[in-house]
């Protein structure tokens, strides 16, 4: 069974549709948006809110207002190992990423949105 989005489900998930980029480094965990997104992963699953608000866009935070236990969600539905990254396709100033995890038996692939903010690439949850 694959499980294909997590996080505050239907507001988190960006599935879409990646086209394959042309170059792609050996290890896309080390593009600068294969980091954001692990390093989104191991903060959601830390249960860390402030270092998750550091990772994507205000837009982003503002659909969580209100949810009780955010941090408690963030830890219940991220995978304890870390993601292999799949797939980054960089488009101008966005770019999507593939993420894949295995959680006990389950297999998972994950489609996440990211934009760039000035410098700094964000995950981008409420843009699909």
């Amino acid at each position: 069974m694959v499980r294909t989005g997590m996080l505050a489900l239907a507001l988190f998930v960006g599935s879409v549709g990646v086209t394959l980029a042309a170059a792609q480094p050996q290890n896309l965990a080390d593009t600068p948006q294969g980091k954001v997104v692990l390093a989104f992963y191991k903060a959601a699953h830390a249960g860390d809110v402030s270092a998750v608000s550091k990772l994507v866009t205000a837009e982003s935070m503002k659909m969580t207002e209100g949810m009780p236990d955010f941090a408690g969600m963030l830890k219940a539905m991220t995978p304890v190992a870390n993601p292999k990254i799949d797939k980054v396709t960089v488009t101008g100033s966005t770019a999507k990423v593939d993420a894949s995890y295995k959680d006990g038996a389950t297999s998972s692939v994950d489609h996440w949105s990211l934009v760039k903010i000035g410098a700094d690439w964000k995950m981008d949850m409420a843009h699909k």
